[in-house]
């Protein structure tokens, strides 16, 4: 029985990971609309942080409340655990205390709020996306060279990638091509890198040591001076500018089946150990 014990706890612990893989596929998908745009088939955020402010704000513009009063959460309303994960559908910002998170914690949720405005532009408003605000959008990428260029030479698709001019000239003419895994892979690329950024050394370590694949996305980001987060926590000054804000809509996915997944997993695992006892006792018994 004990293989079978050893092997339920390592379903126990790969378990989130299978799950995230799978909600991070939901939406992951793009039709190609009347005027040719790849348009993906999830739903965008309702939050995001407004560009060049300390300002959370909903799909329209309009000022929720401070970055640093704010976590990242599932579409459950969890707040999400600092880690290598990129943004899914469901995510939003919520209003919570900081009080008690690490630095790397509150830099994490700020790359998450980072990112859904961009996620959201390239994914679901493309069509109606400018070069300005796309260059304001992007600009915590910017200034650390995080997706600088392009390479589309490679041998076989996986081989090349897209810088953010690069991917915002793609996504603005897809010429009727399915661009998804260009698009995921940008996205998923400039998250960890900008993460690896903004948080400490033994932060980056361990998004090597938990990484699915056993890659260094730190080291792949090929960073030769960090550029953190410039965000005072006491600052509670707002600026109210909406113009180039593009943020979001409405948001309605599910990470969900990842908590049901878990809880079975627990609950199997609860199951055998009872077995594995109760089989303990009474052979013991027996040979009393």
């Amino acid at each position: 029985m004990l293989p079978a014990v050893l092997l339920m706890i390592q379903m126990l612990f790969l378990m989130p990971q299978i799950s995230m893989s799978a909600a991070a596929a939901q939406g992951d998908d793009c039709n190609i609309d009347s005027d040719g745009y790849c348009i993906f088939t999830g739903t965008p955020h309702q939050t995001g942080l407004q560009p060049v402010t300390i300002n959370v704000v909903d799909g329209q513009g309009n000022f929720l409340f401070l970055i640093n009063q704010s976590v990242a959460a599932n579409s459950a309303g969890e707040i999400l655990q600092a880690s290598g994960r990129p943004a899914f559908d469901g995510d939003d910002l919520i209003e919570h205390s900081q009080e008690n998170l690490s630095e790397d914690e509150k830099a994490f949720h700020k790359v998450m709020a980072v990112m859904y405005p961009i996620r959201n532009a390239l994914m679901y408003n493309i069509a109606d996306l400018t070069q300005n605000q796309w260059d304001v959008l992007v600009t915590e990428l910017e200034i650390r060279d995080i997706k600088e260029t392009t390479y589309t030479g490679g041998p076989t698709p996986k081989d090349n990638y897209y810088g953010r001019q690069g991917v915002f000239n793609l996504a603005r003419n897809p010429d009727g091509e399915d661009i998804t895994n260009e698009i995921i892979k940008f996205l998923e690329e400039a998250s960890i890198h900008l993460l690896c950024h903004v948080t400490s050394d033994e932060f980056n370590q361990m998004l090597h040591d938990n990484h699915p694949e056993g890659h260094d996305p730190c080291s792949d980001a090929e960073i030769s001076t960090k550029i953190p987060f410039d965000l005072d926590a006491d600052d509670t000054s707002l600026v109210e500018d909406s113009e180039n804000s593009t943020v979001q809509g409405p948001s309605t996915s599910s990470d969900s089946k990842m908590t049901y997944g878990v809880t079975t997993v627990i609950i199997c695992l609860l199951v055998v150990l009872v077995s594995v006892a109760g089989t303990m006792f009474w052979r013991r018994r027996g040979e009393a």
